[in-house]
This record gives structure tokens, sequence and C-alpha cells, in this order.
């Protein structure tokens, strides 16, 4: 046991369903909706990650006090139910103000009735001290007046309140940073909103029923449709918007929602007395003895509730404060958000457009055999409502030049840079010219509809991608093909993977958007390439190449809203489906060589051969005559001390037409034509008619031996030369697998590899929020291999929750690459300590039920959040005896931390 220094309260976050059965409505949906979306993974990690954010700005300021001045945030209203219609009625407009002004009065403590609470503290200061009133959260909230998007229709000095068109949870994208909230008739329950929701963008915000909408005094129907305002009596003063709005800036209930009377946990904040279960109706204290039956707070705790918060359920009369403790998280929530400053959408006036278009149809990739013209669909993406439009269009043989329609249609004809400008123009002037320019891909007959074609993302190969993009196309290669992969150039930002290209197999996007077979993205900023799931969060490697198994791919590419990066670089290409290796690996069963699959190899210049025919046997070391079957031959080459990129062409000028398939195979171990020893691994493949057939194979090591292996159906005339030059950044291994696995109170880190060349050492790196990782552990090489090694490390040191793992492998002339990424999340369990006697009138008290092998930090606080210092009186196995003489009667808190997992107890001294 040792002394305690840590001067901070974790949050415990308890979430359940809670249904009241004294209304036709539940109060509030939050417990429900959290509860469900807390089996989701990325939930978690965003809660982690928030929480993380948030305790370092309290910390830096353990009484917050508007330390970063006031703080508005615009806010947009969505009417949507049956019948509604897109009309916005004066009775709508007229709830919508009302409801903002009530919430205002609310979060800036200018409410008539927060001085209800003084009489509290006059009757009973223990459990309603002066210190828990808090005069204010620094927050409030403007209906949003100008700059709207151009995806809402509307023009500066319309309020930003819609109907019929937006529904909870969020607005598909636009009003994407505003406070959206959505009010809506007959949902069930009275409100619902996202934790921690102004932390993000994306068009969120809360619910609330059209039962609980308008604020003080408004209770007009809308558009004469039924849903009448403020209808439920006992909630009409506004303050379902503010308890949603509570939670939306990262508030608790008061209450412990588990269903069942719960004493041991609470909210998390020190200034609201343990609380069992919700309180109802019009809540009464008379006296400060949470035994008196007189005190109608539910107190089955020994304690008074904290009934007054708006975290609670009373009625509407009867909730009139948020604590000071509670004014100061959702202060900090606030500082972390990005959602767009109020004081140009509310008060910024009229002003120029801002000028931005989109593609209608996104960017289609064009074939010559497809029906000219190949056009191209613009949408005008203006905000601030522009009545007029001038647009300019240039390269790929765009027509027209030049357009002044709000959404113009092109024409181009030849492959290239599309280059798109506008300058759009409202009642107040025209924006500054935007220029946004596309790649246009038009492939040539032979390899359409979808084979041959360069990939990129929609910016070409000369712009990046945009935020918050979203796009979704497909590939089919012919019946009996498959598609081939390869890719040059990524560069999406994000070290797990906050931008990427899935990639699924068939003509459609599944239903389940996590049976990806491959993901193209980043390697933490040393390039990147395709990545496939070894289960449990883990992905290895694969490299920059990819094949699939069915003969279409469809891909789906999500960017988020901050991160650009200028994307991808991929070669589309198809093969023959009959052949077995996801590599094009040619299918030489009459052969002698027992072939698998593989994908590495090595770059230099290393033979010119010169023209051969079918069957000749050259003689030269290089090369082997055919074997076994007829139209074949082997080559073979002998790579040199260097290693780097083999890339070879073979041209196929065939004398009496017939296909021809060229493969590089290796490395093998003997000399031609017998082989005797080593696996043989198929490198890489391709078929043709005529024209030059391109293989190439990365990380060949130094002084090996590859054949290349070519079968006609007719004799010809084939010439293959090497036109490869040195490479870097060339992968010198291949990993089979990543895992992290829990082992009792460890983790257990293992992985395989099928390959490893000139490998130096792996390090491995951890991270509690998978983004700042630290190392752990550097591992050398077990040395090169073509079988594989094994590797483990056993983690001891743990996190409480998620822990995340990034292995990176370094070559022996320093350059590294991560090659897998793994994630598991870690339960420690903690018994609940227990402290007696409790209430007590002694000066000492008891804690017990501590995990005996671990060690702990104890800590004191008053009901207003000060640290206290007390003395260990007894340290024993599992339990201590502390001192607490001294200490005035009320109400304390004492954490025990066991480094991993903090536990918060409530004690009262009487």
């Amino acid at each position: 046991m040792r002394s305690p220094f840590l001067k901070m309260l974790v949050m415990i976050l308890l979430v359940s369903f809670f249904a009241d059965r004294s209304y036709s409505q539940e109060r509030c949906s939050f417990d429900r909706d959290h509860q469900e979306k807390l089996n989701d993974p990325e939930y978690r990690d965003f809660l982690k990650q928030v929480r993380g954010e948030i305790r370092r700005i309290k910390n830096e300021n353990f009484r917050i006090e508007c330390t970063a001045g006031n703080i508005t945030f615009p806010v947009a209203i969505h009417y949507n139910w049956i019948g509604i219609g897109t009309v916005v009625d004066q009775c709508m407009i007229d709830a919508a103000t009302n409801s903002i002004n009530a919430l205002n009065d609310d979060y800036l403590g200018q409410n008539a009735d927060l001085s209800n609470y003084d009489a509290l503290t006059t009757t009973c200061s223990t459990y309603y001290p002066a210190s828990a009133k808090s005069t204010g959260s620094c927050i409030d909230f403007c209906i949003a007046k100008y700059d709207h998007p151009s995806c809402s229709g509307l023009c500066d000095d319309d309020l930003a309140i819609t109907a019929g068109q937006y529904s909870y949870p969020n607005t598909g994208g636009c009003f994407s940073d505003y406070i959206n909230i959505f009010v809506e008739g007959n949902t069930g329950g009275l409100g619902v909103a996202p934790l921690f929701g102004v932390t993000t963008l994306g068009g969120n915000g809360p619910q609330i029923d059209a039962s609980a909408w308008g604020g003080p005094g408004v209770n007009c129907t809308p558009n004469g449709l039924g849903n009448s305002f403020n209808s439920f009596t006992q909630y009409n003063l506004g303050r379902t918007l503010t308890h949603e709005m509570g939670h939306y800036f990262g508030l608790q209930h008061v209450f412990v929602s588990t269903g069942v009377a719960d004493c041991s946990t609470d909210d998390g904040y020190a200034d609201t007395p343990v609380q069992s279960q919700e309180n109802f109706s019009t809540p009464v204290v008379i006296n400060c003895d949470p035994n008196d039956g007189g005190n109608t707070a539910g107190n089955t705790c020994s304690t008074l509730d904290m009934w007054c918060s708006y975290m609670d359920y009373s009625d509407d009369t009867h909730l009139f404060m948020f604590t000071t403790m509670q004014s100061d998280e959702m202060y900090a929530s606030a500082q972390t958000s990005p959602i767009s400053d109020a004081t140009i959408k509310c008060t910024g006036g009229t002003a120029d457009p801002t000028a931005d278009m989109k593609l209608a149809n996104g960017l289609p990739v064009f074939c010559t055999n497809d029906s000219s013209p190949y056009t191209i669909d613009f949408e005008d993406n203006s905000s601030r409502c522009p009545t007029s439009w001038s647009w300019t269009f240039s390269g790929a043989g765009a027509s027209p030049a030049t357009s002044i329609l709000e959404n113009p249609t092109v024409t181009v004809n030849i492959s290239g840079d599309l280059t798109a400008t506008l300058v759009s123009t409202n009642g107040q002037g025209a924006s500054s010219m935007v220029t946004k320019t596309y790649y246009i891909s038009i492939a040539d007959a032979g390899s359409c509809p979808d084979c041959g074609p360069k990939l990129y993302d929609i910016g070409g190969p000369n712009s990046g991608y945009s935020a918050n993009e979203t796009s979704t196309w497909n590939y089919c290669a012919g019946s009996g093909e498959v598609l081939s992969l390869s890719v040059s150039d990524v560069d999406m930002l994000g070290n797990l993977f906050t931008d990427w290209v899935r990639i699924y197999e068939g003509a459609t996007l599944p239903a389940d958007l996590n049976s990806f077979v491959a993901i193209l993205g980043e390697n933490g900023g040393t390039g990147g390439g395709f990545w496939e799931s070894t289960g449990g969060g883990s992905y290895s490697f694969l490299g920059s190449t990819f094949q699939s198994t069915t003969n279409c791919l469809t891909f789906h590419f999500t960017s988020d809203g901050v991160n650009e990066g200028t994307g991808w670089d991929m070669d589309l290409g198809c093969c023959d489906a009959a052949v077995v290796d996801p590599e094009c690996v040619g299918n030489n069963s009459g052969g002698t060589f027992n072939t698998t699959i593989s994908s590495y190899c090595t770059t230099k210049t290393i033979f010119d051969l010169g023209d051969f025919k079918k069957d000749d046997v050259i003689s030269d070391s290089r090369t082997c005559g055919a074997v076994s079957y007829s139209n074949n031959s082997f080559f073979q080459i002998t790579c040199d001390s260097d290693g780097g990129l083999l890339s070879v062409d073979v041209s196929t000028n065939l004398d009496n037409g017939g296909l021809v398939d060229a493969y590089i195979i290796g490395p093998v171990t003997g000399n031609c034509p017998d082989y005797t020893s080593g696996e043989t691994l198929i490198a890489d493949c391709a078929t043709a008619s005529t024209g030059t057939i391109s293989l190439s194979v990365i990380g060949v090591a130094a002084n090996s031996k590859y054949f290349i292996f070519l079968n006609s159906e007719q004799a010809g005339t084939f010439d293959i030369e090497s036109t490869g030059s040195a490479v870097g950044n060339v992968l010198p291994i291949k990993l089979a697998n990543f895992k992290a696995e829990k082992r009792t109170k460890n983790v257990l880190l293992s992985w395989e590899t099928e390959l490893e060349s000139n490998n130096d050492f792996f390090t491995l790196e951890k991270s509690a929020d998978g983004f700042n990782f630290d190392r752990v552990m550097q591992i050398k090489s077990k040395g090169d291999t073509y079988s594989g090694h094994k590797y483990e490390y056993l983690d001891k040191y743990i996190f409480n929750g998620y822990n995340y793992y990034r292995l990176t492998q370094t070559d022996l002339d320093g350059s590294f690459q991560i090659v897998g990424l793994a994630q598991l999340k870690i339960e420690i369990l903690s018994s609940k300590f227990k402290i007696f006697p409790n209430p007590s009138t002694t000066n000492t008290l008891n804690i017990i039920d501590l995990i005996p092998e671990k060690e702990y930090e104890l800590y004191l606080y008053n009901a207003i959040g000060e640290e206290l210092k007390f003395d260990v009186q007894a340290d024993q196995i599992g339990s201590a005896i502390i001192n607490v003489k001294g200490l005035r009667n009320g109400l304390y808190f004492i954490v025990v931390d066991d480094g991993s997992v903090s536990q918060v107890s409530k004690y009262i001294k009487n």
C-alpha cells in the first residue's frame, strides 16, 4: 500500500436499460441505445479516446470555470413524422426558438428556478452543499442563419429548420458541422442522444419527441397534423432537451441504471450523491435524514438524491440545475468539439457564396468499345444559394469548354487530366474560383471492359482524394478469369487505417461490410499495399499485389473528416481462373515441379537472350530446353549479388497465332533441368497472343536462382529481355500471421513468417489508444528462410480495455515497414472493495475484499472533489485500515486504484 498522489476521479461507465412503467413512453432512451452501441469495438475505442482528452483538459485546471470563455454552438432543427410535409410553418419556428431560449437559460444558469437549490442547501448542506450549485456551464446555442451547406437548400437569412427531410440519428452528411436536433412524433421515448456526440462531425444530435418539445408556453400543432408540441404536461418546460443535450456533452444519468437498486457505484461525480434509482414526479426534502419517510427523494443508499439535476427523471418543474462537476465535464467536452464556429453561422450575415462542385455519378472508367460520347455529369455544390454559375473545362478532350448551367454535362474523348473550374454568384457577389482535377481513363477495347486500366482515387494521379469521401465501384473479368491487382503508390493517412479501400469478392457491396477479403491501406508512413485480416482485430501486410478468387471485385473507399491523402495508383489485370495462384500461377501439372503459392523476388538487369523458337535448346548456362510436354521452354536466371526487383518483358510475336503463357518460377536449387532441392514457388505470370508480357517479382535474395517458363499453343518467335532496375523499399519478409491472445493475466504475441530475406529484426510496439505507440521489445531475426520462422513474446504489462500492437520489420540496410497490426480487449477483474462501518461514527475505516496480489493506491475526497490527507493505520493482505480522525460529519469519497481499474465508493461520517 502506498500513499496517494493522483488527483483525479475516474468516471465509471454504468449503462443499462430503463423503462418507466409509470408513463407510456421512456423518459430517456439513452441507456438502452448506449448499451447496444457498446457492442461495437470502434465505439468503445471512440469513448476511450474522448475521455482521455477530457481528462487531460480537466487535469490542467481542476475547476474549469469558463477558462476558455463562453462557447456557442450552431444548431439545426429537423421536424419529421408521417404526413409532416416539407413546409416549415410558424408553429415550428416558434417552438424551435422558444426551445433554444429555454435551453440557453438552463445551460447558462439563468433559469429563474435555479434559486430553488438554495432552500435545499439551507435544509441539508451535507447532501446539497452550496459548492455543488453550478452557476452556468459556459455553453450556449443559436439557431444558424448563415453559411448553410449547399445540400440543405437553405439561403442566408433562413433559419436552419427543416421539415420532412432528416431523421435521427444523423442527417446523412448534410449539416455535418452543426448540432442537429431531431423532433419526431411517436418515438416510443421522450428523448435520446449519442454520448459525447459533440466531439464528432457527421450531422448527429439528440432526438426529442414532439410531446416534450417547445419550451414553456408552446403547445401549438405544426401543419395541423397532430403531434401537438408539449402534450406531455409533466415535461413541458423544455428540460427533456436540456437532459439529452447533457448526454450529448458526455453526462451519464445521476442514478445507476442497472434495473435494480445498486449502492456500490455511481455516475462518477463527487457532487452527486450515490443514487440507486431514478426519481419521478415531484420529490420533496423536509429534513437531512435520509431515513425519514417524509423525504420522497429515493434514499435506499442512505443518502438524499440529487433529484433536481437535469440528469434525473423528475418532472420539469423539479429539474433546475447541473452540478459544478457536471458543468465542468460538459465544458471540457465542448472544448474538444470540431463543430463550426457559431459566430459565422448565427451572426455572420449574408456574404458571397463559397464555390464547390461534385460529380453526380462518381468518376467512371470508360472503354473505347463503349458507345460515345463519354459523358461526365457535374453538380454545383456551392454554399449560400448562388443564382448564376461560370464553369470552364480543359483537358481529356473536354467539350464544351465553358458553361453557365448550374449542373452541366461534359463529354471527353481521351485519357488524361480533366480540369474543371467554377465561380458561383449570388445577390451579394461572386465566389473565389475553385479548381478540381479528375483523371479520365479510357481503356483500349482489347482490355475492356475491366482489365488493363489504371485505377486511381477520384483525384487521379496528380490530385488527392477528399475528406468525408465515400465511393463504391466494381470490376469484373471475363468468364473463367480472375482479377489481379498491383499497387505502385499508396498515400492514405492514419496508422490504423483511418482511410482505406475495402475489397470484396463479387459484383456488389455485401450487407456485412466486415466480410472484405483484403484492404488497400497506408503502411505507417512508409508506403502501403494490401492487407488481410487474420482475425480478432489483427491484420497482416500482403505486399503490393492481390488476386481475386472470383471474376468480380467490389471496392468501397471511405475517408474521415480530417485526413486527406494523395490516394493510390493501381493496375488491374485479368488471368485465367484455371491457374491456382493468387499471382496467376500457370497449370504446369505435366512438368516435374511441385508449385506452390508465393510472391517475392528482386531486381537487376540480368540477361538479354535475343530471339529463340519453340523447342530451341540454347547452349547457355542460363537456359534449359523443353521438358515432358510440348510447346514449352524453360530459361534459367541466376540473380546477381545485389538483388532487387526482377522485371522481365516477353515479346510474343507468334508466327502462327495462338496464346503464350509466361511464368517466373523460383527460387530453386541445383541446375537445369534437374533441381536437387527446394520447393518451387511461383512468383508471377501473364498470358497474351501478341504484344508484350511484363513479369516482375520483388524480394529476390542475392545469388538466388529463378527460371522463366513459356508455354505456347503454336510454334513461334519469342524475345525475352530484362528491363528491370534496382528499386528500394522491397519487403524482405512474408508474414503468415500476427496474433494477440489472452493468457491469464498476460497477452501472448505471436507471429509466423513464410519468408525472410535480409531481415535484421522485428520491433514490437504497443498503444493504449491505437495512435500513439511505444516500443515494447526488439526481436532479432532468426535468419533467412524460405520455409518460415515462428516468434513469441509475452506482454506482462497490459492495459485494462483495448491493447493495440504493431509489428515492424527492419531490413539489414535500415529500411523498415509495418507488417502486422493487432488489437485485444482485456478486462482486468477486480473485486468490489467494501468499507465498514459505513455510515460510521468511528475514526477508523476498514477496507476489505482487495485482491491480495495487487498493489493499490487509496485516495480520499470531500463532497466538492478536494483531496484530503489520511494515514494508513494497518496494511494487510487484501485489506487495509485507514485513520479518518478529524473529518467533519458529511459525505466523502474513497477511491481505490490498482493501476488499471479505479473504483469509487461513497462514505458517510455521522
